[in-house]
């Protein structure tokens, strides 16, 4: 006997309306699955609301005053039984680690049933057929995924609510972790974050290069002039002639950014040398010397303790700093009372680093500060206080 639900597979059991199946409920045959699916796709089992005066609990477990009721009869928080918190966790646990693979097959003429309309290579035991092993690999509905994900992204609640759930879910213990396991993969010779292909994209992505240079910072080519400037054909670096001595030199990277940065404002020209002793020399007075003594090396420490718990604390509060999203793009993360200051008055580094003491500025608003604090540390202090009150 054929199964009489329309799938073509031998009966094997007689059900209790006298009718022939090859499953022993006519809910389990691939053709009921697949007309089931067709029938409700798209739709949405929606609950009706009602005014609960008796303080009736959500029936799925969460514990929470039920809103709507359900044609069964049970109640729900929430008017989608999928947005229950406790199914939600359920949902999560039930699916965590496991991947839904299908069944290979071969000689298909069957269309991916996915949309992406490629020979199917797979089917489902739930009778779907696609042209990935995994569903979400389907060309088709990775573009759909994509899609959605990013129209989620553009609004302000999604964002918001997925952005802090990130962040709290970040706490002490995570970042022992990460940093743990970036430790491991550091110290691992044979990791990707140590192989050749990585450091020779890390290396080109720093090199200004002098191509790059004369199209982002003419006007530091010009004052400089063309003769006094060249490029290393080996590393791309670029070599300047010393200011006083006129001997060529590869400067720094934050020396280079500095210059021609200078270049871009109403600053005095901003002289390079080579070395302390033709700075010395020279008899210039600017925050270069900062380069040539020991002081310097204390302030870069001070200084990479004070990012570490910046970082740490935009990842937990970030939802705290004003248009925090431009960072990047044309604007940059500014310590209103500075780094600098800090150091030179031996401030704290959590104060330097708390979040109140964060904002976005323009790229160009953030270096005419040059070092000094648009805020003073009284009123940094009480900024704190207040948060710290509040129960930030």
């Amino acid at each position: 006997m054929i199964c009489e639900y329309g799938c073509e597979k031998e009966a094997k059991f007689i059900l209790k309306n006298g009718k022939y199946c090859c499953e022993n409920k006519y809910q389990k045959c691939e053709n009921v699955r697949k007309i089931s699916s067709n029938r409700n796709k798209g739709k949405t089992n929606l609950a009706k609301f009602f005014v609960n005066n008796n303080g009736t609990k959500c029936s799925f477990g969460c514990g929470k005053d039920a809103k709507f009721i359900f044609k069964n009869g049970k109640y729900c928080c929430e008017q989608v039984v999928n947005s229950c918190i406790s199914v939600k966790k359920r949902m999560s646990k039930s699916m965590s680690g496991k991947i839904i693979k299908g069944i290979p097959i071969q000689n298909s003429t069957i269309l991916c049933e996915y949309g992406c309309d490629q020979i199917a290579k797979y089917k489902f035991k739930y009778g779907r057929y696609c042209c990935s092993e995994v569903w979400e690999n389907c060309p088709e509905r990775k573009k759909i995924n994509s899609n959605n994900i990013k129209n989620l992204w553009k609004t302000s609640t999604y964002r918001n609510k997925t952005t802090k759930a990130i962040k709290d879910s970040r706490d002490d213990l995570f970042s022992k972790k990460i940093s743990k396991q970036k430790l491991k993969e550091w110290n691992n010779p044979n990791s990707k974050l140590n192989s050749h292909d990585r450091n020779k994209k890390l290396s080109k992505s720093q090199t200004m290069g002098l191509e790059k240079l004369k199209i982002k910072y003419p006007i530091f080519i010009k004052l400089r002039g063309e003769e006094n400037i060249k490029e290393d054909s080996d590393s791309k670096q670029i070599i300047i002639k010393c200011d006083f001595c006129n001997d060529w030199f590869i400067p720094e990277r934050e020396y280079l950014y500095e210059a021609t940065f200078r270049s871009t404002t109403s600053l005095p020209y901003f002289l390079m040398f080579c070395s302390e002793e033709c700075f010395k020399k020279s008899g210039t007075k600017t925050k270069i010397k900062w380069k040539f003594n020991e002081e310097y090396k204390l302030l870069e420490k001070y200084r990479t303790i004070v990012v570490k718990k910046t970082e740490k604390n935009i990842r937990k509060y970030g939802l705290e700093i004003q248009n925090l999203h431009l960072r990047g793009k044309g604007f940059e993360l500014d310590h209103k009372f500075s780094v600098i200051e800090g150091f030179k008055l031996n401030i704290d580094p959590d104060i330097i680093s708390h979040i109140k003491n964060l904002e976005i500025l323009t790229i160009q608003e953030n270096k005419k500060k040059l070092g000094k604090s648009s805020i003073s540390l009284e009123d940094l202090l009480k900024e704190i206080n207040k948060f710290n009150t509040i129960g930030g």
